[in-house]
């Protein structure tokens, strides 16, 4: 079992604030939130690592000085994710130059591309349903069919409405 400490950080409070407001995951735990990270920066290429690095400099000269955060910190790493974890630790040395990496910047910078990552997702679930409140005139007969089948309580003020406009489009 691989365990992470450090002591805690702006940064670190900062970044776990703005990965609960997004983050729907049931497991709100440190452990929870470090471990699914992993597989995000996983994925990260040499050169969007040496980005990421950039991008979480500027972020932290954004964060407020009143950030509360923990004064130590501790996360364990899901058996079946220590080498994944390897791979993203030799990964930042690799692409930032280090000889060492510290545990407290570790934390910062997967948190922070996780955090880049729930944002990414956040976004294209926004996009997707302003796509779809344009429908199709199937789509739309569909919907219908459907509220008035399931002729629940709730939809009673819905199925009075296209009730209504029917009847003036008839006249």
């Amino acid at each position: 079992m691989v365990k992470r400490s450090c002591k805690g950080s702006s940064c670190i409070g900062y970044l776990e604030d703005r990965i609960d407001e997004i983050d729907f995951n049931s497991d709100t735990s440190r452990n929870g939130k470090f471990n699914r990270a992993i597989p995000k920066a996983q994925n990260r290429t040499l050169e969007e690592l040496k980005n990421d690095a950039k991008e979480l400099k500027k972020f932290k000269n954004k964060i407020p000085s009143d950030v509360a955060f923990p004064t130590a910190l501790q996360v364990t790493v899901d058996e079946e994710l220590e080498d994944a974890l390897t791979e993203v630790e030799e990964n930042i040395m690799s692409a930032l130059n280090l000889t060492t990496l510290q545990t407290k910047y570790e934390i910062e910078l997967i948190w922070f591309i996780y955090l880049c990552e729930l944002q990414k997702e956040v976004m294209e679930v926004g996009e997707k349903k302003a796509k779809e409140e344009d429908l199709t005139g199937p789509e739309m007969v569909k919907i219908l069919v459907e509220i008035l089948m399931l002729n629940r309580e709730q939809d009673k003020k819905v199925i009075e409405e296209v009730k209504s406009a029917l009847l003036k489009w008839e006249v």
